[in-house]
């Protein structure tokens, strides 16, 4: 059973970026971020058991990541997480300026 969970995180993880790489979905859809976070939280579980602890660490921090940005998707005003290099545009809750931040 471990092994299908993991099979299917894969799945989702590489499924989302194939269609973010072909144009099919933007990099900061809802859609995009809910199949990074139960792909990796998946594979995470399935790293957990058997102590691979290299594995559950960067599948940990991808997960925490996409929970950030698909949390942000729900809120106005708030940044988006486009992955568009390092560096990104914030809106003030106004709306009315945008600061450039660099990661």
């Amino acid at each position: 059973m471990s092994l299908v969970i993991q099979v299917t995180g894969s799945a989702l993880i590489v499924a989302a970026f194939a269609a973010s790489q072909t144009g099919r979905i933007g990099r900061s859809s809802r859609l995009y971020l809910a199949a990074n976070v139960i792909g990796s939280v998946a594979l995470a579980a399935g790293a957990l058991p058997s102590s691979q602890w290299g594995f559950l660490a960067l599948e940990g921090v991808w997960s925490a990541v996409s929970i950030f940005c698909l949390c942000r998707t729900f809120g106005s005003g708030r940044p988006e997480c486009d992955g568009s290099g390092n560096s990104a545009t914030v809106s003030t809750r106004a709306g009315a300026d945008r600061v450039a931040v660099k990661w």
